[in-house]
């Protein structure tokens, strides 16, 4: 049994880790994402996903992964995974 998945950013296919012939084909929510070393590297929890436009400022629309504590990745066709955290407003919402 496949236990992980690698796609590229903005694609519906991913390919399994432990099996190169075995494809997850849709637009599925994953269940974990693998952070960055630079944002301390292991399992995050995906929470949800919505889409939004993109942080690169092209003003495409692409899935945003939410990973809790105000930790966001979207899933930019262009420049890839792009890691971000929500600023807090003077009102204490998002």
């Amino acid at each position: 049994m496949a236990e992980s998945f690698i796609k590229k950013a903005g694609s519906d296919v991913a390919q399994s880790t432990d099996d190169p012939t075995m494809f997850l084909v849709g637009a599925v929510c994953p269940e974990w994402v693998r952070a960055p070393e630079k944002l301390g590297g292991g399992r995050v929890p995906v929470i949800g996903s919505v889409m939004a436009t993109c942080i690169c400022g092209t003003g495409h629309s692409v899935r945003h992964l939410e990973l809790g504590s105000g930790l966001r990745v979207a899933e930019c066709e262009r420049q890839g995974f792009m890691w971000y955290r929500l600023r807090e407003t003077a009102g204490g919402g998002t």
